[in-house]
């Protein structure tokens, strides 16, 4: 078969597939310079025999070039029937030469060089994955069927652009810049992961009202004040943040949840804090990744002890040593009071 026509290269058997991984080996143990796609590469890289859209005829669909030093690979748009590529770990910066692939289901990008994502529109993209490139932003990005998105691991300090992206159902930005998570107005989304950024609040995630999973582990948010009363959401993740008051998870209570992490956060070193979040979000099942138990909950049901106050009797007069510290705690009375006068009278210095 000819390697640029509608079937490419011929797919290898299993033998010449382990002659193919031992030359591979071989080759990584040279020092590679960045180049452009090369036509035995793209031979190499083709598999995945399926029909063609139109049913008309065969052609191979699948691409993978991974770890190969690749900083174009342009040549692949003459290749317009694939639809999964895998150019993962390559110093690519560039992705707009893929105009030529209108039946693109799924591109692999990860750890490449890219500084914004350059894309022609991709009308049946299904699967991106940029993460641990260099991108700063992700505006202007069309691809109306795009249905999971990873971005882990980039220099993005801002969300904007997304809003066209209306089939979206899972979104991954661990590891980037956010401050904050305004932009995020995506209400079909069903996983999102803000996991290790830098957020400060929760201010912005009020369009999310479908999202069951919520990971925003790794930030410093200090308080849930304004936390969107998602009829959805069962799993939150809070795990490392500034949260240091159990009353804090008040924000939460209306929220259907049944999985809730607070570890590592300074509410977890309070006394009894199991039993006071239970007691304020009592349809918890799992806290901090355990099992709430039934002796937590039978404790949970108990009411909470507020702490002592202190209570000075003002312009009052007792006899000396009458009125202990006990007393001021507790709110006893004295066994005996004197009036004011009297202390006035004697010089006595046991007016409070």
């Amino acid at each position: 078969w000819d390697v640029w026509g509608t079937f490419g290269v011929q797919p290898r058997g299993d033998d010449e597939h382990s002659m193919a991984d031992e030359e591979n080996e071989e080759e990584q143990e040279e020092s590679i310079v960045p180049h452009a796609l090369t036509k035995e590469e793209v031979e190499k890289g083709l598999s995945g025999v399926a029909k063609t859209v139109d049913g008309t005829s065969y052609a191979l669909t699948r691409f993978a070039a991974s770890g190969l030093a690749l900083n174009s690979i342009s040549v692949l748009k003459t290749f317009k029937h694939i639809r999964y590529i895998d150019v993962s770990n390559n110093f690519i910066v560039d992705l707009s030469m893929l105009e030529g692939l209108p039946y693109l289901l799924s591109l692999n990008a990860r750890k490449n060089n890219m500084m914004s994502l350059k894309l022609p529109k991709l009308e049946f993209l299904q699967v991106l994955n940029v993460s641990e490139n260099k991108l700063k932003a992700i505006d202007g990005l069309e691809a109306p069927m795009l249905r999971y998105l990873y971005l882990t691991g980039n220099h993005i300090a801002t969300v904007a652009g997304l809003d066209a992206l209306e089939q979206l159902e899972k979104l991954e930005l661990e590891k980037n810049k956010l401050k904050s998570a305004e932009g995020l107005g995506l209400p079909q989304l069903k996983t999102l992961t803000l996991a290790n950024n830098a957020l400060e609040s929760v201010a912005g995630l009020d369009g999310l009202s479908g999202v069951p999973t919520l990971d925003l582990s790794g930030n410093v948010i200090t308080t849930l004040e304004g936390f969107p009363q998602s009829p959805c959401l069962a799993t939150l993740s809070l795990k490392g943040n500034k949260i240091d008051k159990p009353d804090q998870v008040e924000n939460l209570k209306e929220i259907p949840l049944k999985n809730l992490d607070l570890s590592e956060n300074p509410v977890a070193e309070v006394e009894n804090y199991r039993i006071k979040i239970i007691r304020r979000l009592p349809a918890l099942e799992i806290l901090d990744e355990e099992e709430i138990t039934e002796e937590e909950r039978e404790l949970a049901k108990e009411p909470e002890e507020e702490p002592p106050e202190v209570s000075f009797y003002l312009l009052s007069c007792l006899p000396l040593g009458s009125f202990s510290l006990t007393d001021i705690l507790f709110r006893r009375s004295p066994q005996k009071r004197r009036p004011t006068s009297d202390c006035v009278e004697n010089n006595e210095k046991t007016c409070i």
